[in-house]
């Protein structure tokens, strides 16, 4: 079975995961995907083969949180690039 890649960007006040892979998982995979989501109030989006859930949460305790909820997959963070304005 083929395992979810999921990539995992933290932002202010929720967290968003692309599954880098949907279109290879099977639709049993896809659903646990989803009852996971739903289960936490999130957004599924198939269009864009992300999900987002309202939540604070880092990457480590994110990882924690899918392998406890039984999920096998590979797991990688995106940081997001900072805009600095220079003070005058």
């Amino acid at each position: 079975m083929i395992k979810p890649n999921f990539i995992f960007t933290k932002y202010y006040n929720h967290f968003n995961v692309y599954v880098k892979n949907l279109e290879n998982l099977s639709v049993e995979q896809i659903q646990e995907i989803e009852d996971f989501v739903e289960k936490r109030y999130g957004f599924f989006n198939f269009e864009t083969y992300s999900f987002q859930v309202q939540k604070r949460l880092d990457f480590d305790d994110f990882v924690t949180l899918m392998k406890i909820s039984g999920f096998e997959a590979d797991f990688k963070e995106k940081f997001l690039k900072k805009k600095v304005k220079e003070r005058i």
